[in-house]
């Protein structure tokens, strides 16, 4: 099972303290619970085999976000893990705040659906219907509703292509996908250059931590014009994958030999333009789910009265 970000949050700083105090990484991963034991003792064990921390994530890490192994694995070669687990904490405490605020806006039109669902059937139950027929009324509302969303849960889960294509066309949210994605390439990337790994392998790497297929093509075109020699600001500059920004604060880093802090740069804009579209998709689509049960509910409340009232139409005649 996946560690939450609510819990790598918590979890990071403390390991770095534990590490600063000169405690081993293995000492540290069963000292200090927080993710999942099974992980945890995994990692260890790994470790305690002789393998290298890479080695070790690479083998036992599934439990830890993939950008996440690349950072640490990155860090421990550099002597800068402390620093970057709380970087980490940091990025992770983010995601946190982003969760809680979009369960917040959902959860009013979610309660307002579920309020519908079991109230309109009510009149079911009250005529005489029995319970049976009315849990048959609220299931034919609920359970396509909730079967949609566990399929598409499940294949978010699982990464499948068509679900995250789905995403990637709905405004804002597809917004949010493609500038948190740019934010984790300059991130992770920013991250390995500092610690000392090659361009060229920086750039695959941090493509490949992202997930995403779209930055893995440019990187795959970065890393070559590394390979023979060449900037990689012009490379980047024609590619449709990457906004022309990135290729400007890019240049400017090869120019001056603060390529690190241009990246620090990308990542800061980046992610605020993510938060950004977050923000709006979690006005945006709460209003409108909260506009289609009014909607449904309105015309649920007409039909019933119109009902009502053929019915003692039909009495009266």
């Amino acid at each position: 099972m996946r560690a939450s970000s609510r819990t790598l949050s918590q979890w990071y700083p403390r390991l770095a303290v534990a590490l600063e105090a000169g405690l081993g990484l293995a000492r540290c991963l069963g000292a200090l619970p927080g993710p999942p034991a099974v992980g945890l003792t995994a990692l260890a064990a790994r470790l305690d085999a002789g393998d290298s921390l890479e080695e070790a994530l690479e083998r036992a890490g599934e439990w830890l976000p993939m950008v996440d192994r690349h950072l640490i694995a990155a860090g421990a070669c550099a002597g800068r893990l402390p620093d970057v687990l709380r970087r980490l904490a940091a990025r992770h405490e983010a995601v946190v705040r982003t969760q809680v605020g979009l369960l917040l806006a959902a959860a009013y039109p979610l309660g307002v659906l579920h309020f519908g669902a079991l109230a309109l059937p009510l009149p079911v139950l009250v005529s005489g219907g029995g319970l049976p027929a009315y849990l048959a009324s609220v299931a034919q509302v609920l359970g396509p509703l909730w079967l949609l969303v566990g399929l598409f849960v499940l294949a978010l889960r699982a990464r499948l292509r068509p679900a995250l294509a789905v995403l990637d066309l709905l405004p804002f949210v597809g917004g949010f996908r493609r500038a948190r994605a740019r934010a984790d390439l300059a991130f992770v990337l920013e991250a390995l250059i500092v610690a000392g790994v090659r361009v060229d392998a920086a750039w695959l790497q941090a493509a490949g931590a992202t997930g995403d297929r779209r930055l893995e093509r440019v990187a795959a075109v970065a890393a070559e014009a590394v390979r023979r020699g060449e900037p990689v600001a012009p490379v980047l500059a024609g590619r449709s994958e990457l906004p022309p920004l990135f290729a400007e604060f890019y240049r400017s880093g090869e120019m001056t030999g603060r390529l690190d802090e241009a990246l620090q740069t990308l990542q800061r804009q980046f992610s605020d333009t993510a938060s950004t579209q977050l923000k709006l998709a979690g006005i945006v689509y709460p209003a409108i789910v909260f506009l289609g049960v009014a909607v449904w509910v309105g015309l649920r409340v007409i039909l019933f009265y119109a009902g009502y009232f053929r019915q003692i139409d039909e009495m009266m005649r």
